[in-house]
């Protein structure tokens, strides 16, 4: 289902602004893992060449217990803020998502 809806929103990319179709990239993860559950060369991408991050990784199942929802909301949050302040090219302060969900046709 992730795949079809990372489809989806690359071929409206791809129409609407194909110019910025070469600038963006989706690299999976964990935000509750070391390093972000990344292998080492997205993180060495990241390091490298990336200057704008968007930070869409959230559990909003709040029946969760509250261990697990600092965790992955809070603890990965802080992980993140430590890989931006190593990328070299990094401009943006943080762009957030506390909530996201596919609405391909708004």
């Amino acid at each position: 289902m992730q795949l079809s809806a990372e489809k989806e929103i690359f071929e409206k990319l791809r129409k609407e602004t194909p110019e910025l179709l070469g600038k963006v990239l989706v690299i999976s993860g964990d935000a509750s893992l070391p390093n972000l559950g990344m292998n080492g060369d997205d993180t060495q991408l990241l390091l490298e060449e990336v200057s704008i991050v968007f930070h869409c990784a959230a559990v909003i199942n709040f029946k969760k217990p509250l261990e697990f929802l600092l965790k992955n909301n809070v603890l990965s949050l802080s992980s993140v803020i430590e890989l931006c302040r190593k990328m070299k090219k990094f401009e943006v302060s943080m762009i957030r998502f506390l909530f996201s969900f596919n609405q391909l046709n708004v």
